[in-house]
């Protein structure tokens, strides 16, 4: 705004209380009507009071704290309190990424993960992030410069919402392209062409990595001495973005959870930790004040992960249950073929029977006998592998034997494990 035009006319209005009066009202009515701006002018019957309020007003923005404003300015207290909770959340987050990453990589396959939930993850992330910064921004300019109020235990206890929402961004975003990689090479159609898995994969990650630095270009100019006025707008429009992103990006891993056999390569430790890291977060970040576009989506995203958690939990236990089922049926089934291939009284009259003909029954028998004492190895080598389904169920001390032994004899043993995690 330029102040030039409104000086002439209070400097030239001077001379009689009605010319004032109006240059007042004036003033008033350019700024849209606003009460709050109103009020500030009517005092301004002179120039020292006018270039007093010059000093708060740049570039018609109010710089005053009294100012409505979603725009953080002044530092909170410091708080060792508030960082040691915040420091365990992110914690809880972080190694909840761990048990995700090394189970994708151990298994070496992607199934059960959906990649769409994790493209709306990353975009849902870098919306949130860039709210964060766009609404702190103020606060990061003047504790960069170093300020009076602005020391460096109330600058970290102020910024810490924006230290979870950053390292939450970049802990996440290498999942997609690696679980891109390890997709299966099995063509589909896909928009009408057909093309493998993993191409569709890395076309997917093309396609929401534009996105995610379109909407980030526009932030890079308050590098350049813009403010956060400028852009608040924008951060309220990324906070609804990022609202629409969080509530369904989990949609699709609940429905590929609700129509698979299992968890496949999702991690029931990431879960966990990031459902009580994250919502642990989420209450710290509506406690100190922060707008709700800040903690309510990340709220409705942690509700669909319990949702997600309960399904492949129950997946999983229908699963196990079955395959013990078909276990027992296949140890019956094989007691009786061998009890069927046994020599009978009768058969001591045929011994012209032709050799392959007794070759044959005696392999089927040998067959039949591995199978109902559980050795054959087609069959049961899976099983073998997995010691974590084959835990018995006596007491404390044989759990703990079979642990020792199956760490110290089966060479799958941490690999069964991670199926776990």
């Amino acid at each position: 705004m330029v102040y030039a035009p409104l000086l002439e006319r209070t400097l030239g209005s001077l001379g009689s209380f009605a010319a004032r009066n109006a240059s007042s009202a004036f003033v008033a009515a350019s700024l849209g009507g606003s009460n709050t701006h109103a009020d500030v002018f009517k005092p301004l019957v002179d120039r020292e009071a006018f270039d007093a309020h010059a000093k708060i007003v740049v570039d018609g923005v109010d710089f005053r704290p009294t100012t409505d404003s979603s725009c953080f300015f002044d530092a909170l207290e410091g708080s060792s309190t508030a960082t040691a909770v915040m420091f365990v959340f992110i914690t809880g987050c972080v190694l909840g990424a761990i048990p995700q990453y090394l189970k994708l990589i151990i298994l070496g396959t992607s199934e059960g993960l959906s990649l769409t939930s994790l493209a709306l993850m990353n975009m849902s992330n870098v919306c949130a992030t860039l709210n964060v910064f766009i609404l702190h921004f103020e606060q990061i300019r003047r504790c960069a410069s170093g300020r009076e109020g602005y020391e460096y235990e109330r600058c970290q206890s102020s910024l810490l919402t924006l230290y979870y929402t950053v390292i939450y961004t970049l802990l996440w975003m290498p999942l997609y392209p690696l679980a891109a990689h390890f997709c299966k090479d099995k063509k589909a159609v896909y928009f009408g062409r057909v093309m493998t898995e993993r191409r569709a994969a890395w076309y997917g990650l093309i396609a929401h990595a534009v996105p995610c630095v379109c909407v980030a270009l526009p932030v890079v100019r308050m590098l350049f001495g813009s403010s956060c006025f400028e852009f608040e707008t924008y951060a309220v429009y990324l906070g609804v973005c990022n609202a629409v992103f969080e509530a369904t990006r989990y949609l699709p891993q609940l429905f590929e959870s609700i129509y698979s056999s299992g968890s496949g390569a999702m991690s029931y430790m990431r879960l966990v930790l990031s459902i009580g890291g994250g919502l642990g977060a989420t209450v710290q970040k509506a406690v100190m004040n922060e707008s709700i576009s800040t903690w309510g989506p990340p709220l409705i995203g942690h509700s669909l992960e319990c949702a997600i958690f309960v399904v492949n939990f129950y997946n999983d236990l229908r699963t196990k249950r079955s395959r013990r089922g078909e276990g027992d049926f296949g140890l019956g089934r094989g007691k009786k073929e061998a009890d069927g291939l046994l020599p009978t009284d009768g058969d001591d009259d045929v011994g012209d029977a032709d050799d392959a003909d007794q070759k044959r029954k005696a392999a089927a028998l040998e067959r039949a006998e591995r199978r109902g004492n559980g050795d054959d190895d087609e069959s049961m080598s899976g099983d073998s592998e997995d010691w974590i389904a084959n835990m018995p169920d006596g007491s404390f001390r044989e759990k703990s034997e079979h642990v020792w032994e199956s760490m110290c004899t089966n060479p799958n043993f941490c690999g069964a494990l991670v199926k776990y995690l």
